[in-house]
């Protein structure tokens, strides 16, 4: 017996209509746990939000995959994901959206150490803690002088890196603002390491705001993300979204 279902579809058929095609499905990566950009699951996080938009846009579906960020490069060159969501655009071969996410890196002290840090040179003998995979991407000086200081070292997570300079175990850290800023608020808030100074000093030694892109190995499918990047910063969503995390 025919459902009115299969009876609607020989309908069709016989007008010669067709019917609409599924979404093609792509798997994108995300670097994990640098909120209030993505969390420690990549299930939230103003990239999560900015990239489901994006791709809605675009026409695709997506299937969501969490890494570190260093996998996260590895898996978008290498073909293992369709696109890299917020990683740098220095890859031969590979096809990029414009600017998705930028940060604005400094080195944070606190206040009463009375540092004086002017240039990438001054971090040669600071005991000083940045994210994974910094060293890779904040330049060649940057690489050159943290390879021979033996007191700078990267942590595994953003939160791990905060904690132990809150706590004392690091004289600087090297860190987006906003994420600093969160993560600090987040652990006053759980109360987890008790009193600790709060009266920090920003040392901007880094060019203007580091931008990172998203990565494809296709070239269809890197413009029309980037159609719709453009379409949600003309129409005032892209903001919209950075205010509803960043306005703390």
């Amino acid at each position: 017996m025919k459902t009115k279902f299969m009876s609607a579809i020989a309908g069709i058929a016989a007008l010669g209509l067709s019917l609409p095609a599924a979404a093609e499905t792509l798997s994108i990566g995300y670097g994990q746990d640098k909120p209030p950009f993505v969390s420690s699951d990549c299930s939230d996080g103003i990239e999560v939000l900015l990239a489901r938009e994006l791709f809605k846009r675009a026409g695709y579906d997506i299937e969501e995959k969490c890494m570190a960020n260093k996998r996260l490069i590895l898996s978008y060159v290498n073909g293992d994901i369709d696109a890299g969501v917020t990683v740098p655009n220095d890859k031969d071969g590979m096809y990029y959206t414009d600017a998705f996410s930028g940060f604005e890196n400094f080195v944070i002290t606190r206040t009463s150490d009375n540092y004086t840090i002017d240039s990438v040179s001054d971090l040669g003998d600071v005991a000083a803690i940045a994210w994974n995979n910094a060293a890779e991407v904040l330049g060649q000086e940057f690489a050159d002088v943290t390879s021979k200081n033996p007191k700078y070292r990267e942590a595994s997570s953003q939160i791990s890196q905060v904690k132990v300079f809150l706590s004392g175990r690091s004289d600087a850290i090297i860190i987006d603002k906003n994420i600093f800023r969160w993560l600090t608020k987040t652990i006053i808030e759980s109360g987890e390491l008790g009193d600790f100074e709060t009266d920090f000093t920003y040392h901007a030694i880094f060019p203007g705001t580091l931008d990172y892109y998203i990565g494809f190995t296709d070239e269809d499918q890197a413009k029309k993300a980037n159609d719709a990047l453009h379409s949600m910063r003309e129409d005032g969503t892209y903001q919209k979204i950075l205010d509803s995390y960043l306005s703390f």
